[in-house]
């Protein structure tokens, strides 16, 4: 009796195993070819920290597009070992956001066999002239800041030996800010209204030109072409003090900039008032700071303006915290 039932209860476990298509740890139903599709998401270094300590990842937006580069290898060989043998799969691909589903998918489509696996990067926004090496990663070699004004520059991490069957629901492209953040905080010791209205901001001769790669970690190769980098420039009377005192100047004015090491100087323009009058477009400078910008880092700078005088009081640098098209 006891044999009989074995035999029985074999059968059954055999019947569920062949209907849920699992067979020795192998999904057989996934051994027909995937069409690849990519779930693209705002990594880590942007993550924010819900009520209940749970890790919050930022959304993609759904605007954006990228390029992509996919590498394939038989199921049995790892990117790590044997990346010198990758077949190229699809270079700088264009993907786009479908609005059905949510993933980001390839036009024309691209079916993904069950015997291989894929190790993909990606950059948003897509590049024409971007391209994929396993010792540089993304590498992008001309981009000017300048030409393409806070226009939010992206790249992925690596993704190694992706697997079919475990990517039915998009593969996870985790992106990482390739350019750096600047914004002004202003104060003043001053204390009747409108005593001052800051104009404008400019960080002179900085590098706005140069490539990109992302591995081993994330460099850039300035030109030697330098640009005076505005930071805020008004559009009116300007930013009063101390009526706005300590706040970022134009309430969320920012730029996002190359990142780099230099010593340059800072100018501010503000119409002062002296002696109860508005002396006009008044120039004070902070002669050779020095400025570090890392890629993924956001700065902002205090500085303490007076009537007669400016001063620098440094920068707050952090990680990006907010989504890429809506910051904090």
């Amino acid at each position: 009796m006891k044999r009989v039932a074995h035999i029985i209860w074999g059968g059954v476990v055999a019947l569920a195993m062949l209907l849920t298509g699992c067979v020795l740890g192998h999904d057989v139903t996934t051994n027909k070819p995937v069409e690849l599709r990519c779930n693209p998401i705002m990594s880590q270094r942007t993550r924010t920290t819900n009520t209940d300590g749970k890790l919050l990842f930022n959304t993609f937006p759904t605007e954006a597009d990228f390029g992509l580069w996919a590498y394939a290898l038989p199921r049995d060989k790892q990117w790590e070992v044997f990346s010198p043998d990758a077949e190229p799969f699809v270079e700088n691909g264009r993907f786009l956001h479908n609005t059905t589903d949510g993933l980001w998918y390839p036009t024309p489509s691209l079916q993904w066999a069950y015997n291989q696996q894929l190790t993909i990067a990606a950059c948003s926004p897509y590049i024409a002239g971007a391209s994929f090496d396993p010792e540089n990663g993304v590498v992008i070699g001309n981009y000017d800041t300048e030409a393409n004004p806070n226009e939010e520059l992206l790249y992925s991490h690596l993704m190694t030996n992706r697997k079919a069957e475990r990517s039915m629901s998009g593969v996870e492209l985790y992106f990482y800010h390739a350019l750096a953040k600047v914004d002004v905080r202003m104060k003043t010791t001053l204390t009747e209204s409108r005593s001052l209205y800051v104009k404008s901001i400019t960080f002179k001769n900085i590098h706005t030109e140069g490539a990109f790669c992302s591995l081993p970690n994330p460099t850039w190769y300035p030109t030697e072409k330098l640009a005076d980098v505005c930071i805020y420039s008004a559009d009116d009377e300007g930013w009063p003090l101390p009526d706005n005192n300590n706040q970022i100047v134009g309430g969320d004015a920012a730029r996002l900039v190359m990142p780099q090491a230099m010593v340059t100087d800072i100018v501010v323009v503000a119409d002062v008032l002296r002696g109860g009058m508005i002396v006009p477009e008044v120039e004070f400078v902070v002669e050779k700071a020095t400025i570090i910008w890392e890629a993924g880092k956001y700065y902002t700078y205090t500085f303490s303006l007076t009537d007669s005088s400016l001063r620098l009081e440094g920068p707050m640098p952090e990680s990006f915290k907010a989504e890429p098209q809506a910051w904090e």
